[in-house]
């Protein structure tokens, strides 16, 4: 590989000007990928921007501009969604090459069209830009060699470099690096190795895969293998590949038939929940598959396989029902998945169903009898409007991915009856938004969607849990509240509260959070927003709030003196404690009497004492409820518009300042005040007002 190497090094010659292309071209297995990537990695830091865009053969079957969207991203020109058809793509990416030295690896190419519609023309990029295409047909490579030919700029040069089978000494030395874990056998397994080597015909995937999974294994076992090897016919290397696979304990084969037949840069993350589900072991049988070196973990966590391997998987996922697909476990192909969904066909197991990149998907089908469908993924759906209703049927269903689909006008008031709902992915699927339905309240969603994009949106009420209160509860104010989003469970949303508060119209917004100790400084920078209720049992730290409020709710909080100022809330007109723990100081601090708008305070509290509490003079209506241990109010006495006065089980309650000094009295309403039974105040107070 180190002569290979510095073969493509000159071939590149990054420090010469101009616009290189380098084709690597050779049978599938004999090491393309691994030398393209070894060039991506060792010279990426020379350029303004680069990109490998790998499996591209298997990518383009979810159409061209899926790439070039891929490609666009990677090189972070514009956010991908922008892009609306292949043209455009190609006027974007022409766009940022001519302004940046780029590198692109095209990895396994297999039509010219790929590469015109990624990296078309030497015209396209600046000086000192390198393009690096993989394929296994030399013949693709052509486009950019008749450009070449014809009258292109100087500079511009295009090379091949066949990969070839390794020599006897190379094939022997990387065998050994994977079955014995050193650069050469021991002398006792020198023949054997060599066999092995032989009947593979030197192809580094093969001497990879049968190297590992020769590890640690007896002569014996060695001999078993290499008989069945030799059995097999020299050139049919998926067959030798067969026999790894029949290695594999169930579990793990249907984890390498998934990543077979999925789509390429499945990610780690997201596959292992799906794995779990069905109980197999996703963790093993991933550990398993790697020290088999049938797949490996790259960037950003995705599980990579080699496209030979996808190929046999998808060979045996095939052989299930070679005539009905419907019989099949898996299906991959767009149009024949489609095509049965239409005809309802599917059989009764479906538990995954991706229609990523249907271009002329305007509505989803009735799904109504996939009733086992767990993940439903409509990425890139550009023309979807409408989700079919029946998404309320799916019970089981766990992740619904939305990203991308910019024609989509908003969610069915159906979904919240999808009760297992944890996973709504929205990113890009905004345009037209003005609202997520009031039923979006799963008690088992536990991710908040990216709702950056949610320009139009004026409302979104994020619940953790809720301990009994009504909305009405709040105050008067709230009682006129109808918020159109409920998203209720536990999750932790601090990283998506800076996107969320800079949404251009969004006046009220609800936060009931669960494991978040503190709200992000953004917060305070909205210029729109009316209406917050804040809280959650972590909370500690708030920071200042927009002083465009005019209802404040603090809501499941411990409040003490490090709570924020409030004072700069001019515009404040109610404002609610509910179910808070008040500390020493906790409401003084709080600066509450410099509310000069402030209509209506609502204290639902354990608190002991509000003697300290500073109450604004233009106070119209007081709320006193659950304050069990509170003896005394705070002096009432220059509230001269004080309309309503409300006192709710508190027990200990024993004196209101300064209420006789008012004229004309409020309504008074006393429930459960025990120790205000026997006060004069309560039998002097004019019948009218209770």
């Amino acid at each position: 590989m180190d002569d290979l190497v510095e073969t493509m090094s000159n071939q590149l010659d990054i420090h010469v000007p101009g616009v290189r292309y380098v084709g690597i071209y050779g049978i599938g297995g004999c090491g393309k990928t691994t030398l393209a990537k070894i060039m991506f990695n060792q010279l990426s830091a020379c350029f303004d921007a680069c990109s490998f865009l790998a499996d591209v053969r298997e990518s383009s079957k979810r159409g061209l501009l899926y790439l070039q969207k891929k490609l666009v991203s990677n090189l972070r020109a514009r956010h991908s969604s922008d892009i609306s058809d292949v043209d455009d793509g190609i006027k974007t990416l022409k766009d940022i090459c001519k302004s940046k030295k780029v590198l692109i690896v095209l990895d396994d190419v297999d039509k010219r069209e790929q590469i015109e519609s990624l990296a078309g023309s030497f015209s396209w990029f600046s000086s000192g830009s390198r393009i690096i295409v993989t394929t296994r047909d030399v013949r693709v490579l052509t486009v950019v060699q008749e450009e070449l030919d014809g009258d292109t700029p100087v500079n511009t040069k295009m090379s091949t470099l066949e990969m070839k089978g390794l020599d006897s000494e190379q094939a022997l030395q990387l065998f050994s690096t994977f079955a014995f874990k050193t650069d050469q056998p021991p002398a006792d397994y020198l023949d054997l190795s060599k066999e092995v080597i032989s009947v593979t015909g030197q192809l580094p995937l093969a001497l990879e895969i049968i190297g590992s999974q020769l590890f640690d294994k007896r002569k014996v076992e060695w001999e078993e293998k290499l008989s069945t090897l030799t059995k097999i016919p020299h050139q049919n290397i998926q067959r030798k590949l067969m026999i790894s696979y029949e290695d594999l304990e169930y579990r793990t084969k249907q984890i390498f038939l998934d990543i077979a037949c999925l789509p390429v840069n499945l990610k780690k993350a997201n596959a292992i929940p799906m794995w779990r589900s069905y109980g197999l072991h996703p963790e093993v049988g991933i550990k398993d598959l790697i020290s088999m070196s049938l797949i490996k973990i790259v960037d950003e966590d995705k599980i990579w396989m080699h496209d030979l391997l996808r190929e046999l998987g998808k060979e045996i996922a095939c052989m299930e029902n070679f005539i009905d697909i419907r019989k099949r476990s898996r299906l991959w192909i767009l149009e024949e998945a489609f095509g049965i969904l239409k005809r309802k066909e599917v059989g009764d197991n479906l538990a995954v169903l991706d229609l990523s990149n249907c271009k002329r998907l305007y509505r989803t089908p009735d799904l109504s009898r996939y009733s086992t469908l767990e993940r439903l993924i409509l990425k890139d759906c550009c023309s979807l409007c409408q989700l079919d209703c029946s998404i309320g049927k799916l019970k089981r269903l766990k992740h619904l991915n939305l990203n991308g689909c910019r024609s989509l006008r908003g969610l069915p008031g159906e979904i919240g009856s999808a009760e297992a709902l944890e996973e709504i992915f929205l990113e890009g699927s905004h345009n037209s938004f003005t609202l997520l339905p009031e039923s979006v309240m799963s008690s088992a969603l536990r991710t908040v969607p990216d709702l950056s994009g949610l320009n139009n949106l004026t409302d979104l009420l994020l619940l953790g849990y809720i301990q009994g209160y009504q909305f009405s509860q709040l105050s008067q104010s709230a009682e006129s509240m109808n918020p159109s989003r409920w998203m209720r469970n536990e999750w932790t949303v601090k990283r998506r509260i800076g996107q969320i508060i800079n949404l251009p119209k969004l006046e009220n917004l609800v936060l009931q959070l669960s494991n978040v100790t503190s709200l992000p400084v953004e917060i305070g920078a909205s210029q729109v927003l009316k209406f917050l209720v804040v809280g959650g049992p972590q909370l500690r730290h708030i920071p200042q709030l927009p002083s465009s409020l005019s209802t404040l709710v603090f809501w499941c909080l411990k409040l003490n003196g490090k709570q924020p100022c409030l004072s700069n809330l001019k515009k404040l007109t109610s404002l609610g404690f509910l179910e808070c723990s008040i500390g020493e100081d906790g409401l003084e601090c709080l600066g509450v009497g410099e509310l000069e708008q402030l209509e209506t305070l609502s204290i639902y509290c354990d608190t002991t004492d509000l003697t300290g509490l500073q109450l604004p003079p233009n106070l119209q209506k007081l709320y006193v409820v659950d304050c069990a241990y509170v003896r005394r109010l705070p002096d009432l006495s220059h509230l001269k518009n004080l309309k309503l006065l409300k006192l709710q089980n508190c027990k200990q309650l024993a004196e209101i300042p300064g209420l006789g000094e008012l004229e004309p009295l409020p309504k008074i309403s006393i429930v459960s005040c025990d120790s205000l039974a026997n006060q004069e105040i309560r039998s002097n107070m004019p019948e009218e007002t209770l």
